[in-house]
């Protein structure tokens, strides 16, 4: 089925390391917001590739993405103008 160097193979290490990539985008996102430290945008480049080489592919980080830049129940306390221009960085990693 699926197989990921951590020795996680099946549907549930999938949906796992899904929450796991969906948690360093919002973390990267509310980096400004929070006085704590929060994912870098070298550490969210490095989950994204991660998640596609052992899960899945690059749309369906793309429809994270999307998913976290229209949902207003996620981040309700950022501006939308920031969410958006935060998960467009983002994409431009997807691009590169």
């Amino acid at each position: 089925m699926f197989s990921s160097g951590l020795g996680v193979t099946s549907v549930l290490g999938k949906k796992w390391f899904e929450r796991w990539l969906r948690g360093m985008i919002i973390g990267y996102i509310r980096k400004d917001y929070v006085w704590k430290e929060r994912p870098t945008k070298r550490m969210v480049a490095s989950a994204i590739n991660r998640y596609i080489k052992d899960f899945g592919t690059r749309e369906e980080v793309v429809s994270i993405l999307e998913e976290i830049r229209e949902d207003p129940q996620i981040l309700p306390g950022i501006p939308i103008h920031v969410k958006r221009e935060k998960v467009r960085e983002i994409e431009e990693l997807l691009e590169a």
